[in-house]
């Protein structure tokens, strides 16, 4: 079976783990700097599980490596906005009001440092314009 671990398990991300692990398809851990919540007891801290995945993704290419702020932007949130304004009921919404949780969540001081650390992690895998 596949491993798939969910790191942030808020209003989006926990619905996603429990989907995940109901299905039997996956060896499913959960994690959120909110140990309280975390349902999988990992001894790991996010960047090290960011670490983990950078160091795959180097050597097959095939993971995905997310990004950890929230999304100022000029192309993708205005770009987000206009799909949705023609579709409001899909993915569009999803991102939209994923974005703005995250800005929330950005006020927790952990998160801002857990942010700083992926960030730096990320940054040897995109280029440097991509985090101005």
């Amino acid at each position: 079976m596949e491993t798939v671990i969910v790191i942030g398990l808020g209003e989006v991300g926990r619905p996603l783990y429990e989907t995940l692990k109901a299905s039997n398809t996956y060896v499913v851990y959960g994690y959120d700097v909110r140990s309280e919540i975390s349902p999988s007891k990992l001894s790991a801290e996010l960047a090290e599980i960011a670490e983990f995945i950078v160091g795959i993704h180097e050597v097959l290419y095939d993971r995905s490596i997310f990004y950890p702020d929230y999304i100022g932007g000029r192309y993708l949130i205005p770009s987000t906005r206009l799909l949705d304004s023609i579709d409001h009921n899909t993915v569009w919404r999803f991102v939209l009001e994923s974005n703005e949780k995250r800005l929330e969540e950005l006020k927790d001081e952990k998160v801002k440092r857990d942010v700083e650390v992926v960030r730096g992690i990320s940054a040897r895998l995109f280029p440097a314009w991509y985090f101005e």
